[in-house]
């Protein structure tokens, strides 16, 4: 790269996040579609189907779906939906909707989200959250009474925190925003209702039990600090962290007491690299 061209790149600048939404430095996706959300009477998502798990925690909160209508269409993942299509062959049942119940009942979800999933069962039932699918869907667009995002963001935690996207957000004064949102709309109304079909899938993976068992999870998940591996995957995306197992566990109790009491002591075993640990809290904190 010749001085110029690293004196050109030294003086760009990101574009401002509300006209273009990114995952940077400067802001995050999700927060701008969350600021859309809870400024509209009416909401529709369009978004693919392995979306499910982040719409359960953030749809799934009472205060998100009461005083508003919200619509979402769940759309095709090409790649995933190839892998089940050949994994199923035999089967009879190819359709859109049993492909995205075989993933979700092979994949699972958290425990935690046991609460956001109760209240998103309600939503629907109540009438205020509606789901629709649409097989040959692939666009990601988010229309609310005030704003209109368009890009290649899904309604994901990586879409929406993670990585490295590029949406466009018009306001409805723009010419632009009637126009997406005509088209958004056709893309629903062509779309199949999916509650039914939906609730019988959602009170599946709710896995009703017992509160000794619930309370055994709990626990289980806490020691063996398994629910970290997130935390790992969102300090660095696509790095590997070489840990003992034993530092993974170490690094995931010492998280869960830093939230709820502030102050940790950790004791280790000689050998055991301890004073490598204080720098995934400072970042966790950070």
């Amino acid at each position: 790269m010749s001085a110029d061209d690293q004196r050109e790149l030294f003086k760009w600048q990101w574009p401002p996040a509300g006209k273009y939404p990114l995952n940077n430095e400067v802001g995050k996706v999700g927060t701008w579609v969350k600021n859309d959300l809870k400024t509209s009477e009416n909401f529709l998502i369009l978004t693919g189907f392995s979306s499910l798990e982040y719409l359960i925690e953030q749809i799934g909160d009472e205060d998100t779906w009461l005083n508003r209508s919200i619509t979402i269409v769940l759309g095709n993942e090409p790649i995933i939906r190839e892998e089940l299509f050949k994994k199923r062959l035999s089967k009879k049942k190819n359709t859109f909707s049993y492909h995205i119940a075989d993933y979700w009942l092979e994949k699972g979800i958290s425990i935690k989200l046991n609460g956001p999933l109760l209240s998103l069962i309600k939503g629907i039932e109540d009438g205020k959250i509606a789901f629709k699918i649409h097989p040959d869907l692939h666009g990601k667009v988010y229309v609310g009474d005030h704003h209109l995002m368009m890009g290649s963001s899904n309604y994901s935690y990586s879409g929406m925190a993670l990585q490295a996207e590029i949406n466009v957000r018009y306001d409805k004064t723009n010419p632009e925003y009637d126009e997406l949102s005509g088209i958004a709309r056709h893309y629903e109304s062509g779309a199949k209702d999916y509650n039914d079909d939906l609730l019988a899938l959602l009170r599946k993976l709710l896995q009703l039990v017992d509160w000794e068992e619930a309370l055994a999870r709990a626990v289980a998940e806490l020691l063996e600090g398994g629910w970290v591996d997130k935390y790992f995957q969102d300090l660095n995306p696509g790095q590997v962290f070489n840990l003992w197992p034993t530092q993974r566990q170490a690094i995931g109790q010492a998280l869960f007491i830093l939230d709820n009491e502030c102050s940790v002591l950790i004791a280790m075993p000689t050998g055991s690299a301890i004073h490598t640990l204080p720098s995934y809290f400072i970042m966790y904190r950070g």
